[in-house]
């Protein structure tokens, strides 16, 4: 609670539902709660008796600004992100134990074939960020119902391909899609739960994460034996189908939304252009650098485009109006520490998936 300048004691939610948007706070404010605790002191409105300071009856005690201590629906919609997130990496990660069944099939070398897990990872790593930004514009669960559209359509195309060309154009597909899903996931999940329950959230998810990373291979050997290394696709489109389907009834907008005011700000194109084709040639000459030679120009060429659009990308982003990432938030140093860790973390497992 905070005192009031006449002794009564005013609960920190009455101070937070004033201060929400008007089409939330307008069906939870009390008669005597004007838009804004300045309002309340300058309004003709009688102040409430100690007893409505204190208490409202009807309106329970919150801990955050957007969430009620036994509100279950924090739960439903973890549960709907955690199958979008679940199916990303599962997907994803038994891909990989089907590619000397893709070579067989499409008469390939394993190295070539290696590309069907290339193109996903270079277009996650590609449009991660600017998908983020795109669910704060236009809303976080459009964006993520649209990534798992986009994801079984992707896994369509890879699944029913003839040829090389065809499988990785489907993979690039199901890329964007999976972005939007991980990206937007972890904002819905960090939008439902309060404060005090976000480590517990947040470890929750990396636990979904791991249970399909973990499960991918088996499932995968599974499917491949039995049916054919297709049937990987099928499966995940299967079930993106009924994520979306899930995701469309249990995630409520006005719980979740994002930066979606008017003052919202635009897409950052020069941002998003300078770090998806940064990001997409530091990949193309790691992938690239044994087959050509880390002597290659192209290779040696390509280590110096990154750099170069990389520094560009820095100096851009403090500089824009609407920067696609804010830059200050490293000055966090949890935020730093834990970036850090999550990036050395992927550098020493990504290696073993081939």
């Amino acid at each position: 609670t905070r005192r009031c300048d006449r002794g009564l004691q005013i609960p920190l939610w009455a101070i937070q539902i004033a201060d929400r948007p008007p089409g939330v706070a307008d069906h939870y404010r009390p008669r005597w709660l004007s838009t804004s605790i300045a309002g309340v002191h300058e309004s003709n409105i009688p102040w409430p008796s100690p007893t409505h300071c204190t208490q409202l009856k009807g309106l329970p005690h919150t801990n955050s600004t957007n969430q009620t201590i036994s509100d279950p629906y924090r739960w439903l919609a973890f549960t709907t992100v955690a199958v979008g997130q679940f199916t990303t990496v599962i997907g994803n990660s038994g891909t990989s134990v089907a590619l000397p069944r893709i070579a067989d099939d499409l008469e390939l070398d394993l190295a070539t074939a290696s590309w069907v897990m290339v193109a996903m990872a270079l277009t996650i790593s590609a449009v991660l960020l600017p998908m983020g930004r795109l669910s704060d514009l236009l809303g976080r669960k459009r964006v993520y119902i649209a990534g798992l559209l986009v994801m079984a359509l992707g896994v369509s195309v890879s699944a029913t391909s003839q040829n090389l060309p065809m499988l990785l154009i489907g993979r690039v597909i199901e890329g964007f899609g999976a972005a939007m899903v991980m990206t937007v996931a972890i904002a819905i999940i960090t939008s439902v739960f309060p404060a005090r329950e976000l480590g517990k959230a947040l470890g929750m998810n990396m636990f979904v994460i791991g249970l399909g990373a973990v499960s991918g291979p088996v499932v995968g050997g599974v499917l491949v034996d039995i049916f054919s290394w297709r049937a990987i696709f099928v499966a995940t489109g299967a079930v993106t189908i009924v994520g979306s389907g899930l995701a469309l009834i249990v995630i409520d907008e006005a719980r979740v939304r994002g930066d979606t005011g008017s003052d919202r700000g635009s897409l950052d194109w020069p941002g998003i252009f300078t770090s998806s084709a940064g990001l997409a040639i530091l990949i193309l000459s790691l992938t690239n650098g044994n087959k050509l030679g880390w002597d290659s120009p192209f290779i040696i060429g390509g280590f110096v485009a990154f750099f170069l659009l990389f520094a560009w990308f820095l100096r851009w982003e403090m500089r824009a109006s609407s920067p696609m990432i804010d830059l200050t938030i490293f000055r966090v140093s949890q935020f730093s520490w834990a970036v850090s860790g999550r990036f050395f973390g992927f550098l020493m497992n990504g290696p073993t998936q081939f």
